[in-house]
């Protein structure tokens, strides 16, 4: 079988792909390296069951020859990040849509299955404590900023729905809660890297509102072994899966966490929210409840939210070149 990874140089799809080539299989790397980079998969091009396509996803040329009947497209690729969407909304709902629009319409010529990355940002403004599939997705509809992201994801799970119901082409919808890991950038918004950064350059951990925001961090090892129970599932496509760690903090506790950790003693800044997160408003409280992937594949997260902020501690230290700009460490992020 052949895996088709769109955004494979990303954060999350060089380490599903790494995952699938030590299994044995064949993976194709489809990336514009817009936001992801070749550092990231460089190691991986010497299997001799991976190549690499750098090229728009949601172009349909991109794909002459590329999928064929049996192959599983696992579409990854999408404008995130807080900052890069609010930044230009319109270019982030017309890539995001173009993007599941082509992938599925592929997938539907050639006979291939359909993963789709979707987001917990379906669910909205929630009062839900844990957050399950069947729940109502209350999504505000601000102008611009954040909610483009929001709805362009709500539509490609549409879309998935869709051409599973009509054209019985097989489909996940997997809806990401929150991920974390090493070589996750902190250009676009991601809390986790943001902090560490801040930490280990000397500089304010900057937060957005009160800190008492609630967040559940699953590892993106973690997350790959979800997938790829997923996938190899008879009774999971045509559904969505919550994917993420059960167990929830305040950014007021991870801020505090790495700077203990990183024996930084500077302090933690308070800043109002942006008015592009919706109004200015955030989504206080955000768990999913896992019990529907736990009972269809056995999967649940093992990995401590505390090991992965370790893990990309290590990393960063081990990895930093040079300071980072302090104007880039103050940027405005907002944490999704």
């Amino acid at each position: 079988m052949k895996y088709i990874i769109t955004g494979g140089a990303g954060f999350i799809g060089s380490i599903l792909a790494q995952k699938l080539l030590q299994l044995q299989a064949k993976v194709c790397i489809i990336d514009d390296l817009s936001t992801g980079h070749i550092r990231n998969i460089r190691h991986l091009l010497s299997y001799p069951g991976c190549k690499f396509i750098r090229g728009d996803a949601s172009l349909p040329a991109t794909w002459d020859g590329l999928a064929c009947s049996g192959d599983v497209i696992i579409h990854l690729a999408a404008t995130v990040g807080v900052k890069k969407v609010c930044e230009d909304p319109f270019r982030t709902l017309e890539n995001n849509i173009r993007g599941i629009e082509t992938v599925l319409e592929i997938a539907l010529c050639s006979g291939c299955k359909v993963v789709y990355a979707s987001s917990s940002e379906v669910y909205g403004q929630s009062e839900s404590e844990a957050l399950k599939e069947e729940d109502a997705l209350i999504v505000y509809a601000h102008q611009g900023g954040r909610s483009a992201y929001v709805l362009s994801k709500l539509m490609g799970e549409h879309y998935c729905f869709n051409y599973f119901e009509k054209y019985a082409l097989p489909v996940i919808v997997c809806r990401f809660f929150n991920i974390a890991g090493i070589n996750q950038s902190c250009s676009y918004g991601m809390v986790v890297p943001t902090f560490v950064q801040q930490a280990l350059n000397g500089q304010p951990i900057t937060i957005f509102g009160d800190g008492e925001q609630r967040r559940s961090f699953c590892n993106v090892h973690d997350l790959t072994d979800a997938l790829y129970a997923l996938m190899n599932q008879e009774n999971t496509w045509g559904q969505a899966f919550n994917i993420g760690n059960t167990e929830t903090i305040s950014i007021n506790k991870l801020a505090e966490f790495v700077r203990h950790q990183t024996n930084n003693i500077s302090s933690i800044v308070y800043e109002p929210l942006p008015y592009e997160r919706c109004g200015g408003k955030d989504i206080h409280h955000r768990t999913p409840c896992i019990d529907k992937i736990k009972a269809a594949t056995g999967w649940y997260p093992r990995i401590p939210w505390k090991q992965t902020v370790l893990d990309v501690l290590r990393h960063e230290k081990n990895n930093m070149q040079q300071p980072v700009n302090a104007s880039q460490q103050h940027a405005q992020l907002v944490y999704g």
